[in-house]
């Protein structure tokens, strides 16, 4: 740990409230790998759903010119119910062609409609993957740490 006096503070702090036993104090090491591995498995998740939104928002596109004016709705309200719509107007905002006619095909039309905002949606998307990156490496090099640590000397304290 980088700081261990920060982490034998915290540790007496909580114990000011409800001593720990030695077991569950001895239990701190692998109970700090699986709430981090659980983390990594939560922001590894999300990172792969939003890969797969983006995946049918291409084939949406790809598809366009086949598309019924009723589709794109049926698509966004399909990713609406799982909470990934956010990602799916992202990337059909980036797909979105600079210039198009009058018989451009339903789901230009459908994105300039719900998706006003685009250059917003990609800053906010750019950022939340930003922090996916930073959480990630936050979670493993926290776990190397805890591997380095000498608990025995910790937990003496």
């Amino acid at each position: 740990m980088p700081n261990k006096e920060l982490f034998t503070a915290f540790l007496n702090a909580y114990q000011d409230v409800d001593e720990l036993t030695l077991g569950e104090l001895w239990a701190l090491p692998t109970t700090l790998r699986v709430v981090l591995l659980e983390n990594l498995r939560r922001v590894a998740e999300s990172i792969a759903e939003n890969k797969v939104v983006r995946e049918v928002a291409h084939a949406a596109w790809d598809a366009a010119e086949s598309l019924s004016a009723q589709d794109p709705d049926v698509h966004y309200r399909a990713l609406q119910s799982h909470g990934m719509q956010e990602s799916y107007l992202t990337q059909l905002w980036q797909r979105l062609p600079v210039e198009h006619g009058q018989d451009a095909p339903a789901l230009v039309k459908w994105t300039e409609q719900h998706c006003p905002n685009g250059p917003a949606l990609i800053a906010d998307a750019h950022s939340a993957q930003a922090a996916a990156n930073l959480t990630v490496g936050n979670i493993i090099t926290s776990l190397r740490m805890i591997g380095q640590v000498d608990w025995a000397d910790l937990i003496d304290r």
